[in-house]
């Protein structure tokens, strides 16, 4: 089952995408039919303190807490307002989400600009040391356009150039105006003083095509993209727009950012290291990064090296007994389903395909014992219902659905918080087995449909989930989560943007699940499916005790219900994690793995080639006749 509240996955697969345009108008679409929300919506502003991290101030200022009358999440009901974005020859319809306007994630604080001079001497090129400036990093062109239109009519702002030259001249246009600067990749190794001065100075001063290209047409990587996205504000003037802006990006159809104010410290500092840092501390804030717990030897004090991450790395030295199971440890399939084309954040399409793997023997008969106890209790009799202390009938796949039996909240947060040795054993052989991520559990609290309240009950996402599914219980076609589906107000699009799942250099949206019961014969049915959409095919997996499945979230994948025979529940328990790729980066074969597909994947090329299934199979579709030719 994919959450504990109605609504926890009652979302179609993902955002699809138009094939008559471009991914970021595709997106831009969405985005202002979000805002288009706003009628339905009531704003109830509160006021949260400043606070301060690794020297960097943050404040949230008039932070709304939406409270929306949309439609469905399924989508019933507003399917004729929504913008119909399809994926290029993929399966997947994915549904934009509807929530309303989001509130500035990180917005300026109050505290006055700096005003020392950077070692550039930017006003040796026509930049006074205390311009006031709102620095666009990470942006795409399309977007800046945007954002260069649309901007003057609600700040004082300008181009760099022409800040520069009317505050050197006096000229009327743009006098007093602050620079509008976007900050492109050859910029980041630039202090802020530097990057204005490159601005006022033109396009190509910066030392780096913003855009990129290659000989044979492709665009590559953009590094102030891949380094995240970041609205420095510099300046008082700068920093009142810090309470607004992301309402503003979002109602032109921009995706939101992280929005801070310039420090003095940040003065001194390369661009890149100041987006790093503003990343990592907005990141810590929210908690959006929280590495499971591993055996000791299993841990390392050192940060991941990935700018924004916020967690600590998993090193990967292995524990002995961890190592003397994963010597035991069996791939008995990887497949890849549900293939097409998706924008990609760097702004072309990409290939895409969603993954799963199954691995027998990652827990001992003992461990796999001891968890199914902890979850129960022990001696509890299995062939009747799981116990009322612990469980609740909460757990739902679709809005209007019958709930079934699920953890309770204080059980799962158990799990995270202080979980049984067979959890953490599980986790650190997982955490060994793919040592080029940090493993961290998924903040449903930060990414839920809802805003949340004060603790998880209002939330209809959940870091774990326990399910204990009976004969007659409702089982629906659902994805667990995607990051193209989260808020719009949320920290994490504000740190990690927009992306589809398995981008590179972002963070890995992935689930795990176990089967717990003693045994469980064929009969008694309640394999977990798993569709490819637009072939209508796909395949399924047996519960066997102690089974471990990987899927990547937004896999469309539903419960087959157990049979009559079926004495009792059939108990799982399910991780809901987001794996955080280590500034280290791949060994050679995993990396040579992600240049030829251009994508993330679960599955380990040292596993082989996983079976394609439907849309994932180039073969899918040929001609099953060709007539003879004729004479």
């Amino acid at each position: 089952m994919a959450g504990r509240l109605a609504g926890a996955s009652a979302r179609s697969c993902s955002l699809s995408l138009r094939s008559d345009g471009s991914a970021l108008a595709s997106l831009a679409a969405t985005l202002r039919w979000r805002a288009s929300q706003l009628a339905g919506c009531r704003l109830a502003s509160t006021a949260t303190g400043t606070f301060a991290s690794h020297g960097v101030t943050h404040a949230d200022r008039d932070v709304g807490t939406l409270v929306c009358a949309e439609a469905s999440t399924s989508g019933a009901g507003a399917s004729g307002q929504r913008p119909l974005l399809r994926r290029q020859g993929g399966g997947r319809a994915r549904q934009p989400r509807t929530p309303s306007t989001p509130p500035a994630a990180a917005a300026a604080s109050a505290s006055p600009s700096a005003t020392s001079p950077s070692a550039s001497s930017p006003a040796a090129a026509g930049v006074a040391t205390d311009a006031e400036a709102v620095l666009f990093i990470g942006f795409h062109p399309e977007e800046m356009d945007i954002i260069r239109q649309q901007l003057p009519a609600v700040a004082p702002v300008a181009a760099a150039a022409v800040a520069a030259a009317a505050g050197g001249s006096g000229a009327a246009e743009g006098e007093g105006s602050m620079a509008l600067v976007d900050v492109t990749a050859g910029m980041l190794g630039m202090t802020l003083g530097e990057a204005l001065a490159a601005a006022a100075a033109g396009p190509h001063a910066d030392g780096g095509d913003s855009s990129g290209g290659n000989d044979d047409g492709q665009r590559p990587p953009n590094a102030a993209v891949a380094a995240g996205r970041v609205v420095l504000l510099r300046g008082a003037r700068a920093q009142e727009l810090g309470a607004e802006l992301n309402d503003l990006l979002t109602e032109w159809g921009v995706v939101p950012a992280l929005v801070a104010a310039a420090t003095a410290r940040h003065e001194s500092m390369p661009l890149g290291q100041v987006v790093a840092g503003l990343r990592d501390a907005h990141a810590r804030y929210y908690e959006l990064l929280q590495p499971v717990k591993l055996r000791s030897s299993n841990s390392s004090s050192s940060n991941t090296g990935d700018g924004g991450s916020g967690a600590t790395a998993q090193g990967q030295q292995v524990h002995p007994a961890d190592a003397e199971v994963l010597e035991g440890v069996r791939v008995v399939l990887t497949a890849a389903l549900d293939a097409g084309e998706v924008p990609s954040i760097h702004g072309d399409y990409r290939r895409d395909a969603a993954h799963t793997a199954v691995l027998d023997g990652l827990l001992t008969e003992a461990e796999r014992a001891e968890l199914l106890a902890w979850i129960t209790a022990p001696g509890h009799n299995h062939s009747g219902p799981p116990p009322d202390d612990k469980w609740e009938m909460a757990c739902v796949d679709r809005v209007g659905d019958n709930a079934t039996w699920g953890l309770k909240p204080e059980v799962l947060a158990a799990l995270r918080d202080d979980p049984p040795p067979a959890v953490v054993a599980l986790q650190s052989r997982l955490a060994a087995l793919y040592p080029e991520y940090t493993l961290c559990h998924m903040p449903a609290h930060q990414i839920s449909d809802a805003p949340g309240g004060e603790d998880d009950t209002d939330t209809s996402l959940s870091s774990f989930v326990g399910n204990a599914v009976m004969h007659g219980d409702p089982c629906a076609w659902h994805v667990d989560a995607d990051p193209t589906t989260v808020p719009p107000y949320s920290p994490w699009v504000h740190n990690f943007g927009y992306y589809h799942n398995r981008e590179l250099g972002r963070p890995l949206f992935v689930t795990v699940l176990i089967y717990l019961n003693d045994t469980w014969p064929e009969d008694n049915h309640a394999e977990t499916l798993f569709l490819d959409p637009e072939t209508q095919l796909g395949l399924f997996v047996r519960p066997a005790p102690g089974r471990v499945v990987l899927m990547e979230q937004d896999m469309p994948h539903r419960i087959s219900a157990p049979s009559r025979a079926a004495p009792g529940p059939r108990y799982s328990l399910v991780w809901k994690l987001v794996w955080v790729p280590r500034g280290g980066g791949p060994g050679p074969a995993r990396a040579e793995q992600e240049r030829d597909a251009g994508y993330q994947s679960l599955c380990r090329p040292e596993w082989g080639e996983p079976v394609r299934i439907g849309s994932a199979n180039r073969n899918a579709g040929i001609r099953a006749y060709t007539p003879p030719a004729r004479a």
